[in-house]
């Protein structure tokens, strides 16, 4: 008995658990019917969306041409609504990766170094530059990869970065490098941020007759999404420019970087060390690379005004410390900085007013404590190349700015006030010290008058002034030694202040 009612009790439990089962999976197909059936529900939703969705378009047109137009110049991607897009915003780390990816799929062929990074060679320039010249506009993972190879020739030229990703061996490799950045790069970068036309570049497509001061910042759709790989070339760029030191590379450089200087004023930090930078090259490089550097300083001030103040002042202190000692060689060089100077001067002369003003005045201060001392130190403080090529600086200023208010251009009025000052300081300093061991030195406050008087057209009495150092020169004449060891043949009277 005993076995037949444990029989029947196991005959029980399992024919509970098979129905337990039945249900478990009566239920999950019912689940999966609700799933079908609400999948279904959606789509059909979408579709009702996006079929009203172009409905409502067609009416706006319709409706509102106007306003139907703005949003298909400014937000273009509300109109182009399709089943492709999605609410959901895609994960940034799955996009990085699958860039990676793309890049890793690129990079397979390069070989690596010692570290473990991937050594350019002259097939994935090559690459490079097919991949340009093939399309329009290159896809953003060349791009990418452009910036990462400049990045190797940064760290080439000796900057003081972290290793990059990849490094460049060859120099032949490294010239095409930088030979394909500064010729494509730029421009490919400029159209990848996609610039918002605004009314104001459809009234002055020409830059020429832009406003100076009036220029206002461009606004590009795609800078969020791109702006950290803009940075991070800007900041290559001025890397490279602080660390190369052949002239023609220099230029170059100085190119590259005058048609991004629309970027780099989206940056404070990166257009102050910008503006260190080609001051520098501004005041101690060749002749080449100071027209270089001019050109884009010029550029700079034009399209950044709040730049202006700090880089006139830097120029003038960078000026003051490369005039210290003048030879013949050097002299071309000082009148450029001179000239270009006052050119840079006159982009806002209501602004240069004050800081020659200042800078006047300070050489009058200088001039007045040596006259009341007459203490051979604080007259060494005058006669000097420092001193006297300030006066030649500010002769250049006044100058142009008189060339300026010929030209109907009256904002330069208050500089051309300071001709009287700077006048008598300049005759001041000619009578500080008469004596026959500065005569040339009286020669250079002689021309420094007469370039006042010729293009300011005010009355200097320079003929007795001349006529003073004729009869000096005269006394010169009868002291003048025999030849013999100490004497010299040809004295370059504009590179000497004392003989």
């Amino acid at each position: 008995m005993a076995d037949v009612s444990n029989m029947d009790q196991s005959n029980a439990k399992a024919q509970k658990r098979q129905g337990n089962g039945t249900l478990h999976v009566h239920s999950k197909r019912r689940k999966k019917v609700q799933n079908e059936e609400i999948d279904e529900k959606f789509d059909d939703t979408e579709d009702l969306t996006l079929s009203s969705h172009k409905k409502q378009l067609v009416e706006l047109a319709e409706k509102d041409p106007e306003f139907y137009k703005f949003l298909k110049e400014q937000e273009s991607d509300l109109l182009h609504f399709d089943e492709s897009d999605s609410d959901v915003e895609e994960d940034p780390h799955h996009k990085e990766a699958d860039s990676e990816g793309e890049r890793s799929e690129g990079d397979e062929d390069l070989r690596r170094d010692s570290a473990g990074r991937k050594v350019i060679d002259l097939d994935f320039v090559t690459n490079l530059q097919n991949a340009i010249l093939q399309k329009g506009q290159p896809e953003p993972i060349v791009i990418h990869r452009m910036v990462a190879a400049f990045t190797a020739c940064v760290a080439r030229v000796g900057a003081d970065i972290e290793p990059p990703s990849y490094v460049i061996n060859d120099s032949d490799v490294f010239e095409g490098v930088v030979r394909l950045c500064f010729t494509y790069l730029g421009k490919y970068l400029l159209t990848l941020i996609d610039h918002i036309k605004t009314e104001a570049d459809d009234e002055e497509p020409d830059p020429k007759l832009k406003k100076v001061g009036k220029y206002k910042k461009k606004q590009y759709r795609c800078w969020k999404k791109h702006g950290n790989l803009i940075k991070s070339y800007l900041h290559a760029l001025l890397q490279f420019l602080n660390e190369i030191q052949t002239p023609s590379v220099t230029v170059c450089t100085l190119r590259a970087i005058t048609d991004l200087l629309e970027l780099y004023i989206h940056f404070p930090k990166l257009i102050r060390n910008l503006t260190k930078a080609v001051i520098k090259i501004w005041s101690r490089r060749t002749d080449e690379c100071r027209i270089a550097a001019f050109l884009a300083l010029s550029k700079l001030i034009r399209i950044h005004k709040n730049s202006f103040p700090a880089l006139i002042k830097r120029c003038y202190l960078e000026y003051v410390m490369n005039v210290r000692d003048v030879k013949a060689e050097s002299w071309p060089l000082i009148v450029l900085m001179q000239k270009s100077y006052a050119e840079l001067c006159m982009t806002y002369p209501e602004i240069t007013y004050q800081y020659a003003f200042v800078y006047i005045r300070q050489t009058a201060i200088h001039l007045r404590n040596a006259m009341i001392a007459k203490r051979k130190d604080l007259i060494q403080t005058i006669y000097n190349w420092q001193f006297m090529q300030c006066l030649y600086l500010w002769s250049q200023v006044i100058a142009k700015a008189h060339r300026h208010i010929s030209n109907k251009k009256e904002d330069t009025a208050g500089i051309k006030e300071l001709d009287y000052p700077l006048c008598q300081i300049t005759i001041s300093t000619m009578k500080l010290f008469p004596s026959l061991k500065y005569f040339p030195l009286r020669l250079h406050c002689l021309r420094i008058l007469l370039i006042i008087q010729q293009n300011c057209h005010t009355y200097i009495p320079t003929l007795s002034l001349a006529v003073e150092l004729l009869s000096d020169a005269l006394l010169m004449l009868k002291k003048k030694p025999m030849k013999g060891k100490g004497t010299q043949k040809n004295i370059d009277m504009r590179c000497t202040l004392k003989v």
